[in-house]
């Protein structure tokens, strides 16, 4: 470990010297990037379907990095409680897709909504998002050797 750290200390000291700055911000910045890409909405999606509480809506979703490159969601979201937010806090805990899910911000909107319904318990849920790995392809069969059947049937 020692070695790999002194390697990674002399590798930070070349990306760092001022002839190098540039290509480090531009590498930087294009695996963000590649990172941001990759990000799927429609697995978020199809997590948080199995996961919200009745009468809990999303109002958006935004993604970021977390300075050590961890994927965060940042979950904008309304219900009709304050105890719906927690419903939601601990459905995201049981998830291996989520981590540490923490209310951030929480407003009691005790306004009419513009369907004049009372607006509710607007919150804020921060999370890592841990994306599912493709799942590996179940073993098909071999197909078969096309030749050696001809050859028998002959």
């Amino acid at each position: 470990i020692a070695e790999l750290e002194h390697e990674k200390r002399g590798a930070e000291d070349k990306l760092n010297l001022p002839a190098n700055r540039d290509t480090r911000d531009k590498s930087r910045f294009l695996n963000t990037l590649i990172a941001r890409k990759a990000f799927s909405w429609t697995q978020v999606f199809a997590e948080l379907e199995k996961l919200m509480p009745a009468r809990v809506h999303v109002v958006s979703i935004r993604p970021d990095f977390t300075p050590n490159n961890q994927l965060q969601i940042h979950l904008y979201a309304i219900g009709d409680t304050r105890e719906k937010a927690n419903d939601l806090v601990r459905q995201l805990e049981k998830s291996p897709a989520f981590r540490s899910p923490q209310v951030r911000e929480e407003k009691d909107d005790n306004g009419q909504g513009s369907s004049g319904q009372s607006g509710g318990v607007q919150f804020v849920i921060v999370a890592d998002y841990i994306p599912e790995t493709e799942k590996p392809q179940a073993a098909t069969k071999p197909e078969p050797d096309i030749k050696a059947e001809q050859k028998g049937g002959q």
